[in-house]
């Protein structure tokens, strides 16, 4: 989260809690109050436990992730970073919209300075049906307790030159297949604008 986003965010918490007397709240309601104005702002939470098949993820999509067109989700949108073998999603189920926006907001739009204009949506049961070298891990503090990334096992990261000439084709065309298909499947679920 961006400095002046937590910043911002401390001083709508802090701003009320003035000295009771010569006391100040202590530390612990001070977490308490923290940990609720997160829980109400972006959905932070400690307790999601284990993803399930069932679970919805989604992907925030920025201008030219989707075809104009037909509103169908471009395959480009599934590329992990480079040097990675990680496509970041998050867990929504269960959350509103005005939350859902939020996370977008504070953890996609302002990291990368562009603004989210959508998201696609792919779920667990879908992701993994997709290929044998795909998993999903869970992040339990950071970025967000909702995040989660998309792994493919099969593909080597910082590899080196010989093993990079080896595998690089084969990499490169398993991904196109993955990103082919996460895109088709996306766009068959829908894509929800802001």
């Amino acid at each position: 989260m961006g400095t002046l986003v937590l910043h911002q965010l401390l001083a709508q918490m802090i701003k009320p809690m003035a000295p009771v007397g010569s006391r100040v709240l202590s530390q612990m309601i001070l977490y308490r109050k923290l940990i609720k104005l997160l829980r109400r702002n972006i959905g932070f939470t400690l307790r999601l436990g284990r993803i399930k098949p069932v679970e919805s993820l989604s992907r925030f999509l920025f201008k030219g992730d989707v075809r104009a067109i037909d509103g169908n989700v471009k395959p480009g949108v599934f590329n992990p970073p480079r040097n990675s073998n990680e496509i970041s999603v998050y867990r929504l189920d269960g959350l509103g919209s005005h939350t859902i926006w939020r996370i977008g907001l504070f953890f996609v739009e302002i990291p990368r300075g562009k603004p989210v204009i959508a998201r696609a949506h792919i779920s667990v049961e879908e992701t993994l049906n997709v290929h044998s070298s795909l998993s999903i891990r869970r992040s339990y503090i950071f970025p967000h307790p909702r995040h989660a990334d998309i792994v493919n096992k099969s593909i080597l990261v910082n590899k080196s030159s010989a093993a990079r000439t080896q595998k690089e084709t084969e990499d490169q065309a398993l991904q196109q297949l993955i990103r082919e298909d996460f895109a088709r499947i996306a766009s068959r679920n829908g894509v929800d604008f802001r």
